[in-house]
């Protein structure tokens, strides 16, 4: 009897699993824009510019604590997952992160609490008391949220999109339903938005925690120190670049409320909002899916495998980048009269600027994977910080006299810098080929469809909603015949999309 010959599984290719990836986390995107959008059609009615304005202050700080304090433990963790996955020692590696997690944590906790005892005491009448109490409550959602998202990260590192989908979307839905309930039922102000974020993530949390570490790790003593140097030296310049990449775009709301005030730091906010979450989206698509790709590709297939997905992967994202600038820019004023209170609609003036600069952001994002792959973080924490001194400085130059409309202009201008610096520099290490083609193709189907689209949206009807609801369509269907028209969709392509429309027929 002749035995039986397994042979090994036809390994994937990168793009259809990025593209299989991508469509499980989409869900999850679409659940945190929507929710995005109704936390800022409600609570900019239920709260002035002012109290928005605190509240945006105060989750910015949130954002801050948790980058300098776990940023650097989940980029490495994205690094070097696939690393000790192929040696085998996975037990270790996870008791480390953990241990490095607890350890910066409570020492981050032990500083903002003396801060907190001891700021009042030197300086009493310079943070207000409505302030002062959202900045207790953030310190408690700052805690589970970095526990959180180093376990995300490993859900991430370990490619189970699907509970990464779930749980990331859960907390921003559990979190929204949780701080109207306590904003509005218990009248507890914009401290329930925090509260109700804490609890939105504390729901879930035991798991999050079972399914990620999916097997205890302390039955184990061994800790890996070897593994906390690498950490150290590849993770810590990474979190310096969050750092950085934190006053690309939160340092600009605390200049603003320094030189003008809380109330137009929630105008600004509401409307940077609107048009960051819109793109972002689009980057956090490519990003959480592309990158464990990419660190597996370089590490099991080389260079040039690594390189062609590199250059399908900007083609992606110039294909649904672009016609989102163009879309958003042309449908700025309907969108900020249908989504947030009139006393904030004057700021849909930087909607078309802030969509321009976040996909600069994700233009440079591409280039930084060459950083990444050589271990090099280092350089590409230089650009960083290049492109946040470049904003400040543009920031207290301008804001005092120009308002919030310089500190979107400074935003861009910085965010720009750092798309050079990093196309720039990455040359040294990495090169793969743009497509240029492709961009060409992108761009001359965008065009007509922004014109569509600002027609439909303010000539159509009175009603700015139902314009949007007509314009949005017929936008996508404008651009997607052109860029058919103009043979921009591979044979591959041109069938899922068939599947795809028959499908959504059907």
């Amino acid at each position: 009897m002749n035995p039986t010959i397994i042979l090994p599984p036809k390994p994937q290719s990168p793009n259809l699993v990025f593209l299989r990836d991508t469509g499980t986390f989409l869900f999850s995107r679409v659940a945190v824009s929507v929710t995005t959008l109704l936390n800022i059609i409600v609570f900019t009615r239920l709260f002035s510019p002012k109290d928005y304005g605190n509240y945006t202050m105060v989750t910015a700080g949130v954002a801050l604590l948790a980058i300098i304090t776990v940023c650097w433990i989940c980029n490495s963790t994205l690094r070097f997952f696939p690393i000790y996955e192929l040696s085998n020692q996975l037990d270790r590696f996870y008791r480390t992160v953990l241990q490095l997690t607890f350890t910066t944590t409570a020492a981050t906790v032990f500083l903002s609490l003396l801060f907190l005892f001891l700021y009042p005491l030197i300086n009493q009448n310079t943070i207000p008391k409505e302030l002062y109490s959202l900045m207790v409550a953030g310190l408690a959602l700052f805690i589970l949220i970095s526990f959180s998202q180093v376990l995300l990260n490993i859900l991430r590192a370990r490619r189970v999109i699907s509970w990464y989908t779930f749980f990331n979307s859960s907390h921003n839905v559990a979190g929204f339903i949780l701080g109207l309930l306590l904003v509005v039922g218990l009248g507890m102000g914009v401290n329930g938005l925090i509260w109700g974020s804490f609890l939105g993530i504390a729901a879930t949390f035991v798991w999050l925690w079972k399914l990620a570490i999916n097997h205890s790790i302390f039955q184990s003593t061994n800790t890996d120190i070897s593994l906390m140097w690498k950490f150290a030296r590849y993770g810590i310049p990474t979190g310096m670049i969050s750092f950085q990449s934190w006053i690309l775009s939160f340092a600009d709301r605390y200049l603003l409320g320094l030189f003008r005030g809380s109330h137009e730091v929630g105008i600004y906010s509401a409307s940077y909002l609107l048009s960051e979450q819109s793109i972002f989206a689009i980057i956090s698509l490519f990003s959480v899916t592309s990158i464990p790709i990419a660190f597996n590709l370089w590490e099991r297939e080389g260079k040039q495998a690594t390189k062609n997905f590199m250059a399908d992967l900007a083609r992606y994202y110039l294909l649904i980048g672009v016609p989102a600038i163009v879309g958003l820019s042309a449908l700025a004023k309907p969108i900020a009269k249908v989504f947030v209170a009139p006393e904030y609609w004057e700021g849909y003036r930087i909607m078309p600027i802030v969509a321009l600069g976040a996909f600069l952001v994700g233009t440079s994002n591409l280039y930084a994977e060459s950083f990444t792959f050589h271990k090099r973080t280092d350089l590409l924490m230089w650009c960083y910080l290049c492109s946040g001194i470049l904003n400040i400085g543009l920031n207290l130059w301008w804001i005092s006299r120009y308002g919030y409309m310089a500190a979107a202009v400074a935003t861009l201008a910085s965010h720009f810098c750092l798309l050079v610096l990093t196309a720039w520099l990455s040359r040294n290490f990495f090169i793969w080929n743009f497509p240029f083609s492709s961009l060409g193709k992108v761009i001359t189907s965008a065009v007509p469809m922004g014109l569509a689209v600002y027609k439909l949206s303010t000539h159509l009807t009175p009603f700015p909603a139902l314009n949007l609801a007509i314009a949005i369509p017929a936008g996508i269907l404008i651009y997607a015949a052109t860029l058919f028209f103009l043979g921009e969709f591979r044979p591959g392509e041109k069938k899922w999309l068939g599947k795809l429309v028959w499908r959504e027929a059907l």
